[in-house]
């Protein structure tokens, strides 16, 4: 999460520009009938509504979507099938103001990502409990947040405080855009953009290969220590968007069409470390939730 005080550095109206332009749909050419149907039910619908009137609809991929004919309320599997949504959420106007409002109420400067996360899945179960927000499907009474930070220690020794997560793509000889996360301990505290870093590199060989290490020095110069960063090319990033699959990725890293730089140090320790504790953590929970099964074992070991 943020810190309350996170800053904006480095950007301008041309980098902002480039950087959303990274998230806008490509069009793709052969694709197959499947692949067609797929696309045709991706993404989710969202529907405000107040006063037994349908006041917006969004769809994720297609944008805004004309309400005219629309009636409310309406069972939303049929807006789905109508608009080609895998999941929507309907809610009345104001709720999403009031999600962020009990947010921002019960967080606390010191809370970690998993308990933000629990805290917003509660206040999303109170909405829905008392009608103001309905999801379809819905899976969020099946949903369950751990109560420990997901490899907390993996994290800290990955990404400490006071370090950088840094992303890069080149472009025709050019740095086309980069992203650089600052964390302290409260959070991201500094979201910096590449307007500093494009004067150390107006000289790049064209071969982000090889570019890729000018960047990441200048970063480290001017921005500061880089716990991990990634590196790639425009065109090589819009093919993997298309591609739609892990293994496409995985493929791109091992041919090193994206590059990412290596994380400083062993991860052994933290990772057995965590290991351990969602070991117990498993353990205790099990042993709360069945309380039959220490009997059984202790039986068990007496008659074997």
């Amino acid at each position: 999460m943020l810190t309350k005080d996170v800053r904006f550095e480095g950007w301008t109206t041309q980098d902002w520009g480039r950087l959303l332009s990274l998230w806008k749909s490509t069009p793709e050419n052969g694709s197959s009938a499947g692949e067609a149907g797929r696309r045709a039910t991706s993404g989710g619908l969202l529907v405000i509504h107040s006063g037994g009137r349908v006041r917006k609809i969004l769809h994720t991929n297609k944008g805004r979507i004309e309400k005219d004919g629309e009636t409310w309320p309406t069972p939303l599997a049929e807006l789905a099938a109508k608009h080609g949504a895998r999941w929507v959420l309907s809610a009345t106007a104001g709720s999403l103001e009031k999600i962020a409002e009990r947010l921002g109420a019960r967080c606390r400067r010191e809370d970690d990502l998993s308990t933000q996360a629990r805290r917003l899945l509660e206040i999303v179960r109170e909405l829905i409990g008392a009608g103001i927000i309905e999801i379809w499907p819905n899976r969020i009474d099946r949903l369950a947040l751990p109560y420990h930070p997901v490899l907390e220690n993996t994290f800290e020794a990955i990404y400490p405080p006071g370090h950088l997560i840094f992303i890069a793509l080149f472009d025709e000889g050019e740095l086309f855009t980069s992203i650089a996360l600052e964390r302290q301990k409260g959070g991201i505290s500094r979201i910096i953009g590449p307007d500093d870093l494009r004067p150390r590199l107006s000289f790049l060989s064209g071969d982000f290969h090889r570019d890729y290490r000018y960047a990441l020095a200048a970063a480290e110069d001017m921005l500061g220590p880089v716990a991990f960063g990634c590196f790639s090319e425009l065109a090589i990033f819009r093919g993997l968007q298309n591609e739609r699959s892990w293994g496409a990725w995985l493929r791109a890293l091992a041919v090193r069409d994206v590059i990412v730089t290596p994380t400083k140090g062993s991860l052994a320790a933290p990772l057995a470390a965590d290991a351990a504790v969602w070991a117990a953590a498993a353990a205790n929970s099990l042993g709360k939730r069945w309380d039959s099964l220490g009997l059984v074992l202790s039986l068990w070991r007496r008659w074997r």
